[in-house]
C-alpha cells in the first residue's frame, strides 16, 4: 500500500521568512509532496530580477534561463550526450580547414506572430550582437567570424581603389605610424587591403577616425577607406534557409558555442514595430510587444514577483512541449525560497539559487536534495584601473592569502573543489598551469613589494557583492582572512542583483564576485574573460602577450599545441591576478520528486520544454518511478 508522506521539519520563522532547522525528520522529502497547482503548469524560481530578456543583451545567469527557454539556436546540445545536435538547423557541411560552415534551417521555422524565421534574421541578428551601438556584454563571443573584430571596434577599412594596383602596406603602415596612435594593424579575412585600430589611449575615438579618415582622402588619393562596416563580417545568408560563415580559425568549440542565447535570432521586425510604436526598441520584449521562436512566450509580469509564461504553438517542435505554463518566480533570498519551497510554492528552487551553507547539512538528508558538479568558477574580480590595485603585487597578495580549502570546509560547505585556476583542471584535456592556493608568507613578501608591510595603512577597499547569504558569507570570510594575514582592512557592500550587474559593468568597483558558468565546455571560453577588447573584461586588465597567445590558439589545427599555447597564457595571467578564483562549483538543489525532464547538466542549464508534473502525486507517493519522457539525443 503506498505509504503517504509527512513532513514535520521542525523551523522558526523570524522576520524575512528566516527559519532555523532543527534535526527533527519525519518525511523523506523537504516539505509538502503534492503539487499545489494543476498539472498543465509548473512553479520554479529565477532567483532574480532578470536584468534583460532580450537574448542579444543577456550575460547573467538569472536572464539567461528567459532567453533560453524562448529563442532556438542553430543548434542544442543534447542533454543525453553533451554534443552539439540539430535545432534550428537541420544539417550543416564544414570545409576541410574547420573554418567555414553552411548551415541548412528547417523550412518550418516561425516567430510567435506566425512569420517566416529566415537565414536573413540571424545574420541580421549576430551583426545586431557585434554592434558597438547594441551594448551587447556577450558580443566577444561573436568576434570568432572572420573580420568581426574590425567591425564590432570601428576599425578603419583600407584598400587600393583599383584591384589591380599594389597595396605598399609597409610604407602605408609606417607613414600612418609616423601621425596617429595606432593599437594594430590586421590584414583582413576573404578581403584585400588592412584593417587599422585606433589606439585605446585615444579619448574622442570618433572624431580620430575622421581626422585619419580625412587625412588618407588628402594624402592618398588611390586608397579607399572607412570605418569598418557590417558588411566585412564573413556571416552572409545565401537564401531564405541557408546561412554561410568564415571563421577567424578552426574553432572546435564553434558549433557548441551556438547554443548559447547570443546566438538567438531576435525578430527584426518585431523590434522595430515596438520602436515606431513606443518610441523605445527595448521595449520589444515587453509581454504585449514580444515575438520569440522558442517553445514559451512571456505573457504576464509583476515586477519583482513572477513571469509567466505559455507554450507558443508556433514553435517548430510545439507538439514536444508538454507542459503548456511556467510560472517562475524572482526570489533572491536564499532562506524566502526555501521556505516557499517548502510549502509547495514551487517545484523547484532553480539554477540561480542554492542551498545556503548553513542548512547544506540539514537539507541534504532529504530525497529532493541533489548536489552536481558544475562547469562553474566562483571568481572576485580586481578593477585594475583603480590606482590602489593597478600593482599586480598587492593582487597576488590577497589571492596568496586566501586559505581556500577552509573556504569550502567551513564556509561553503557543498563540496566545492577549491582552486587558484581560471578554469576548471581537465576541461577538454586541459592541463592548468601552476597555481597555489595558499601561502600566507608569500603574500606578505608579495605585499612588501607592492610598497606595504603587514599592518600598513592602505588606501580603503571594498569588495561588492550581490544580496545572497552564501556570498556575504564568503566575502565575510575574506575580509577575516585578509585582516588575519596581511592586516589589511577591507569594507562590504551588497547590492541587488540589477544594480551589482550595472555597477560592476560600469567599473564602479574595486572587488566584485562574480561566477563564471562555462558558455561551451571549452578553456577558451574562460580565458576570453581576459582579452583585451572583450566585452566580458571587466577587470580592465590588458595584456599584449597574453592576447597574442590566445589569438594564435584559436588559429592552431594541432589540438595539444592549441592547449600549451592557452597554458602559457594562464600563467601570465596568474602572474598578474586581475581575477582572484575561489573554487569550481558544485550545485545543490531541491527538485520536488514529482517534477520530471530534469537533467543534471554541468552548465547548469535546464530546457521547461522537458519538464512535465506526474500526476500520480495528486494523489499519493507512487510505489514506482514513472519512466523519463523522450528527449532529442
Amino acid at each position: 500500500m503506498p505509504i503517504k508522506v509527512r513532513t514535520s521539519i521542525h523551523c522558526l520563522l523570524m522576520g524575512s521568512f528566516l527559519f532555523a532547522c532543527t534535526n527533527s525528520q519525519e518525511g523523506p522529502y523537504f516539505g509538502k509532496t503534492v503539487p499545489q497547482h494543476p498539472a498543465d503548469e509548473l512553479w520554479i524560481n529565477g532567483g532574480g530580477s532578470p536584468q534583460y530578456m532580450d537574448p542579444s543583451l543577456i550575460h547573467d545567469s538569472v536572464s539567461s534561463q528567459f532567453g533560453r527557454n524562448q529563442f532556438v539556436r542553430l543548434v542544442e546540445v543534447s542533454t543525453q550526450t553533451g554534443k552539439p545536435i540539430p535545432d534550428l538547423a537541420t544539417h550543416w557541411e564544414v570545409s576541410n580547414d574547420l573554418s567555414e560552415y553552411t548551415f541548412h534551417l528547417r523550412s518550418d521555422a516561425k516567430w510567435s506572430d506566425g512569420k517566416a524565421l529566415t537565414a536573413q534574421d540571424i545574420e541580421w541578428t549576430w551583426k545586431r550582437v557585434l554592434n558597438p551601438a547594441t551594448g551587447s556584454m556577450s558580443g566577444a563571443l561573436a568576434t570568432a567570424f572572420a573580420n568581426a573584430s574590425a567591425f564590432s571596434h570601428r576599425a578603419i577599412y583600407v584598400h587600393t581603389r583599383n584591384p589591380h594596383e599594389a597595396f605598399d602596406r609597409e610604407g602605408f603602415e609606417k607613414t600612418l605610424q609616423s601621425k596617429f596612435k595606432i593599437e594594430k594593424f590586421e590584414e583582413p579575412i576573404n578581403l584585400s587591403g588592412l584593417f587599422v585600430y585606433v589606439s585605446d589611449s585615444v579619448e574622442d575615438k570618433q572624431k580620430y577616425r575622421a581626422d585619419l579618415l580625412a587625412y588618407i582622402a588628402a594624402k592618398m588619393p588611390h586608397l579607399s577607406a572607412k570605418v569598418a562596416d557590417s558588411s566585412v563580417v564573413q556571416v552572409r545568408a545565401l537564401d531564405t534557409h541557408t546561412l554561410w560563415v568564415k571563421l577567424i580559425g578552426p574553432l572546435p568549440y564553434f558549433l557548441s558555442m551556438l547554443d548559447y542565447h547570443v546566438f538567438a535570432p531576435v525578430p527584426q521586425h518585431a523590434i522595430e514595430a515596438a520602436k515606431k510604436k513606443t518610441g523605445r526598441e527595448e521595449l520589444w520584449v515587453r509581454p504585449e510587444h514580444i515575438v520569440v521562436s522558442g517553445p514559451y512566450k512571456l505573457t504576464e509580469e509583476k515586477f519583482k514577483q513572477y513571469r509567466y509564461f505559455e507554450k507558443n504553438p508556433y514553435y517548430y517542435d510545439a507538439e514536444f512541449v508538454k507542459t503548456p505554463k511556467i510560472k517562475v518566480l524572482v526570489l533572491e533570498d536564499y532562506n524566502t525560497s526555501l521556505n516557499i519551497y517548502r510549502t509547495g510554492g514551487m517545484d523547484w528552487a532553480g539554477s540561480n539559487v542554492s542551498v545556503p551553507a548553513h542548512f547544506v547539512d540539514e537539507i541534504k538528508k532529504y530525497r529532493d536534495y541533489s548536489l552536481s558538479p558544475q562547469l562553474v568558477m566562483y571568481y572576485f574580480y580586481l578593477n585594475v584601473s583603480k590606482p590602489e590595485l593597478s600593482n599586480k603585487h598587492l593582487r597576488k597578495a590577497l589571492s596568496l592569502a586566501i586559505d581556500r580549502k577552509t573556504m569550502v570546509e567551513k564556509v561553503t560547505r557543498a563540496g566545492q573543489i577549491p582552486s587558484a585556476n581560471l578554469i576548471p583542471c581537465g576541461l577538454a584535456g586541459y592541463t592548468c598551469a601552476p597555481a597555489t592556493l595558499f601561502d600566507p608568507e608569500q603574500a606578505r613578501k608579495e605585499l612588501a613589494q607592492a610598497g606595504y608591510k603587514k599592518g600598513d595603512k592602505l588606501p580603503p577597499i571594498e569588495i561588492k557583492y550581490n544580496t545572497a547569504e552564501s556570498h556575504r558569507k564568503i566575502a565575510e570570510a575574506l575580509q577575516q582572512m585578509w585582516k588575519k594575514h596581511l592586516g589589511i582592512d577591507v569594507s562590504l557592500h551588497n547590492l541587488e542583483w540589477r544594480v551589482f550587474l550595472h555597477d560592476r559593468t560600469e567599473g564602479n568597483f574595486q572587488l566584485a564576485r562574480g561566477g563564471w558558468i562555462g558558455d561551451y565546455p571549452d578553456p577558451q571560453n574562460f580565458f576570453q574573460l581576459l582579452l583585451s577588447d572583450s566585452s566580458t573584461n571587466i577587470t580592465r586588465w590588458k595584456n599584449k602577450q597574453f592576447d597574442e597567445l590566445m589569438k594564435l590558439s584559436d588559429r592552431e589545427l594541432d589540438p595539444s599545441h592549441r592547449l600549451e599555447l592557452m597554458r602559457q597564457a594562464e600563467i601570465i595571467a596568474l602572474d598578474e591576478s586581475p581575477i582572484i578564483p575561489i573554487y569550481v562549483y558544485t550545485k545543490g538543489t531541491l527538485k520536488k520528486p514529482y517534477l520530471m525532464g530534469h537533467y543534471e547538466d554541468i552548465q547548469d542549464y535546464h530546457e521547461w520544454k522537458y519538464m512535465w508534473i506526474d500526476d500520480r502525486w495528486y494523489n499519493e507517493v507512487p510505489e514506482s518511478s514513472l519512466p523519463q519522457k523522450p528527449y532529442k539525443s
